[in-house]
């Protein structure tokens, strides 16, 4: 029996302990000796990933997702996932990447 997913959704999980086990080796070292430059690298890497993780909530909501769905996903309340995902909340400039 075939498997169901598509390679790239097969991997998605891989990928991302990728990126975690390199972020943690690079910036976690640094940070432990009190690295102040490294904390400004870990606010670069969770601004993105906020808006990757927004880009993703609407989508999901956009392809038929329930808002609680999503926030199972995220581990977030549905009324948290209805308030980022429901384009009535804007995203605040500090979450945004330019």
């Amino acid at each position: 029996m075939s498997d169901p997913l598509p390679r790239r959704e097969r991997e998605a999980p891989e990928i991302a302990d990728a990126i975690i086990r390199m972020v943690r080796n690079s910036l976690g070292r640094r940070t432990a000796i009190g690295d102040l430059t490294a904390l400004e690298e870990i606010k670069r890497v969770r601004l993105a990933v906020r808006e990757i993780e927004t880009a993703a909530g609407l989508a999901a909501h956009e392809a038929g997702y329930s808002y609680s769905q999503i926030a199972y996903a995220l581990g977030i309340s549905r009324q948290r996932a209805h308030e980022r995902f429901s384009g009535e909340t804007p995203i605040p400039d500090d979450v945004r990447w330019d």
